[in-house]
């Protein structure tokens, strides 16, 4: 063998081997991952019938490679920032970001400096027959920042942090909700699109809840009669004004109890609540836990 020729083998054996990397590569940054396997570093895993909740913690600057898990799952990011993606699709995780991934949803991310902490919950067998029954939550990634999922989601890591007796069935019970509140907001964003007044209605209600609102003064600044202001706004989004602002200002309160160091008080007074005890009794009276626990509960270890 002359040695061009020699030099000719050695150059395919390089390319060979060079395609076998990148190929072995790619099966890595694409691999599925199974039941109760995720990155970062695992900090508590329970498992209850069908269901695996796992607590994960994210070092600084950590990078997620492109993969997809075979079971459907939501991921509720307690606090840090991670920044994900799906496919072409952006999504800034920050505190109080609740995500359901379809089985087989591709995706990558990276932590932000600080690290982060997520709760996982993973539906399995049975719980993926419940979503097989609801095809408008079981069909496609849905990312939350407000409303009643958060406030499941919640209690759901507070039953996990706790875990006694009776929390199995407990945690079923608010997964079962969950999926059903679910269910009716997708199904409702799928009805005819609420009038320009009820829409500017609740654009009021969700930038200016801190504000003294009144359905009066609102009812004058979007053209309606209040008393028609009032049905239309339940009949529509579920609970009446007074609840929805309510609402709100507890979704700021969770926020800002679990990524700073204000106190109480000041977090009570911008919510727009008159006075400490108000606050307090608003709180529990939606997350069913007291700003002092949640507080305890959702902060960094």
């Amino acid at each position: 063998m002359n040695e061009a020729d020699m030099g000719s083998r050695i150059c395919l054996q390089q390319s060979a081997d060079l395609c076998h990397i990148q190929q072995e590569r790619q099966r890595l940054m694409s691999q599925k991952l199974q039941s109760g396997c995720f990155y970062g570093q695992l900090s508590k895993t329970e498992r209850v019938p069908d269901l695996t909740l796992t607590e994960i913690a994210y070092p600084s600057r950590h990078v997620t490679p492109e993969h997809s898990h075979e079971q459907a799952y939501f991921s509720f990011t307690l606090n840090g920032r991670y920044t994900k993606m799906y496919g072409s699709q952006r999504v800034e995780c920050t505190p109080q970001t609740l995500v359901f991934h379809p089985p087989s949803q591709k995706q990558s991310g990276k932590c932000g400096e600080a690290g982060g902490r997520s709760f996982l919950i993973e539906l399995e067998t049975s719980f993926l027959h419940q979503l097989q029954r609801h095809p408008l939550i079981a069909d496609r990634l849905s990312i939350y920042r407000d409303g009643p999922l958060l406030r499941f989601a919640a209690r759901l890591y507070q039953e996990f942090r706790r875990m006694d007796e009776l929390s199995p069935l407990t945690i079923e019970g608010l997964m079962l909700e969950m999926l059903a509140e679910a269910s009716r907001k997708k199904a409702n964003s799928r009805n005819a699109k609420p009038p320009r007044w009820l829409e500017q209605t609740r654009e009021i209600a969700s930038t200016s809840f801190s504000e003294h609102l009144t359905i009066g003064t609102i009812a004058k600044s979007v053209g309606v009669h209040p008393v028609y202001l009032a049905t239309q706004f339940r009949r529509t989004y579920g609970s009446t004004l007074g609840e929805y602002i309510r609402k709100f200002r507890v979704e700021f309160a969770c926020r800002a109890l679990s990524t700073t160091d204000t106190p109480m008080i000041q977090i009570a007074l911008d919510c727009g609540f008159s006075n400490q005890s108000h606050f307090c009794t608003s709180f529990r009276r939606v997350t069913g836990m007291t700003p002092t626990a949640y507080r305890e509960l959702f902060r960094p270890s």
